[in-house]
């Protein structure tokens, strides 16, 4: 039993809950909690086996890189793993039809077939990859909120965790460029370089930016979010580019990925508190 738990990423899947809980909740009333919990629960299982599926078709690079987890060692058959994450997908489909809602139906079928597809090829693919994944986390935010019709109160958070996980699937791309160029995976980095790839990123962090400039224009946010938002994201996200382009190694591209997870949670606890 621990197992089956562990290939699922369990504190990952609460996270992906907790988001839904957000979307769905924050500054409006919920009418129907038990319908919120049934979507959180719908999101979590779609997740999981995103998990699992992705495990799957990683087993032969996770054999050489990270030969720890459960399907390298041999824990769970891949033809098993396979089968527990339709059955996941497919379970996760089947209880969002309880959400009586089109959208979330829409949603849970289309993260799942998203999350296939990224594991299977799109991930080894020059962005495309890292705008499946960015969707993806910004979705559970998304997912909350077409069941509480919160949509405009989240909008600003669902669009600015979409940008920002962009910004860290391109920095953790270049920290693990040449690991993937020896596996032949295909990333921005690997096609141009850690540099550029830095470089690139800077794109979606500069939309972000102005994004959160033009919530505060359209009265989306408050002036005290917008300053306290700007104060908490702007400066550290300079500090993270000042520390890259000093100098790109792998040590600082960790570093600011690591660094980049964690603001993102202190961004989101922030959104919360001040809202």
């Amino acid at each position: 039993m621990k197992n089956y738990l562990l290939i699922i990423r369990p504190l990952n899947c609460l996270f992906i809950g907790f988001a839904v809980l957000v979307g769905g909740w924050l500054n409006t009333e919920v009418e129907s909690y038990p319908v919120l919990l049934i979507a959180m629960l719908v999101a979590m299982l779609i997740g999981a086996g995103g998990y699992v599926i992705n495990d799957f078709f990683d087993i032969r690079i996770d054999s050489i890189n990270k030969p720890h987890r459960l399907l390298p060692r041999g824990v769970f058959k891949p033809e098993f793993a396979f089968m527990y994450a339709l059955f996941l997908f497919m379970f996760g489909i089947s209880i969002s039809i309880f959400t009586i809602n089109f959208w979330a139906i829409f949603i849970a079928v289309l993260n799942s077939i998203l999350l296939y597809h990224y594991a299977k090829s799109l991930k080894n693919t020059i962005l495309w990859g890292n705008l499946v994944i960015s969707y993806i986390t910004g979705s559970a935010l998304l997912y909350g909120a077409v069941i509480t019709n919160n949509i405009l109160n989240i909008l600003p958070l669902i669009i600015f965790t979409i940008l920002y996980t962009f910004v860290r699937e391109i920095i953790k791309d270049a920290e693990d460029e040449k690991a993937d160029r020896i596996i032949g995976v295909k990333t921005y980095a690997t096609a141009f370089g850690q540099k550029q790839a830095v470089y690139i990123s800077l794109i979606p962090a500069l939309l972000l930016a102005i994004s959160l400039y033009i919530y505060y224009i359209e009265k989306l946010i408050s002036k005290s979010l917008f300053e306290i938002v700007i104060l908490v994201y702007l400066i550290p996200l300079i500090f993270i580019y000042l520390y890259l382009l000093i100098k790109i190694n792998p040590e600082r591209l960790h570093r600011s990925s690591v660094f980049i997870k964690i603001h993102m949670l202190i961004l989101l606890i922030t959104y919360i508190i001040v809202i």
